[in-house]
Formats: C-alpha cells, structure tokens, sequence
C-alpha cells in the first residue's frame, strides 16, 4: 500500500498522533476524531493494512495500538507531507517542466 495514500488523510494522521501517545478502542478514536465508528474502523483497517497500526482483540473490544517498529517510517512520511514543498524555476517555465522538477525532488 502506497504511504502518501495512506497518509494522504487527516483522519488518518490524526489517529496515528493519538496513538502515538497511547492505545484506543476504535470508538474512543472516533469519538475523539468526531466521526463515526465504521469510518473509523475503515481508517484503522488501512493503516493496519500499512503496517503503522496494530489491533488487539479482548472479547469484543478492539483496541489499537501504534506498530513500534513503523514508527521512524511515519515519521519520516508524515514530515514530507507536513512541510509545504516549494520548487523554485525560471521565469518562464512550462507548468510541465516544474512539475517534472517536483517529481525529481
């Protein structure tokens, strides 16, 4: 699964900054998050799918946790997608062109 897809959400960003900090049950993030439970339960099935989150089952409960092990990788994506990306050309360049320059980055 593609990070920038992943992260590409607020939702999503907003729950691995909750979960950062301690574990949920899926209806604690929603209420937090303001959304509904099967919104967010399909928010935590994608990063658990990327591998950023983990859910233990207790009886009925789930509660989610961060994947230790993905954390540098989270970090190092949601940088990227925090920082604006500037891209200086020439006056004068073709939209094409300073896309192409971005892509490069």
């Amino acid at each position: 699964m593609d990070i920038f897809r992943v992260l590409g959400n607020e939702n999503r960003r907003s729950m691995l900054k909750i979960l950062v900090h301690k574990s949920m049950h899926i209806s604690a993030l929603a209420k937090e998050l303001d959304i509904s439970v099967p919104v967010a339960l399909k928010h935590v099935v994608i990063l658990e799918g990327a591998g950023f989150v983990e859910r233990t089952k207790i009886g009925n409960t789930h509660i989610v946790s961060i994947n230790k092990s993905a954390l540098s990788k989270i970090k190092s994506a949601h940088d990227l997608l925090e920082k604006p990306l500037v891209v200086e050309v020439e006056k004068g360049t073709s939209l094409v062109n300073a896309l192409k320059k971005a892509v490069s980055l």
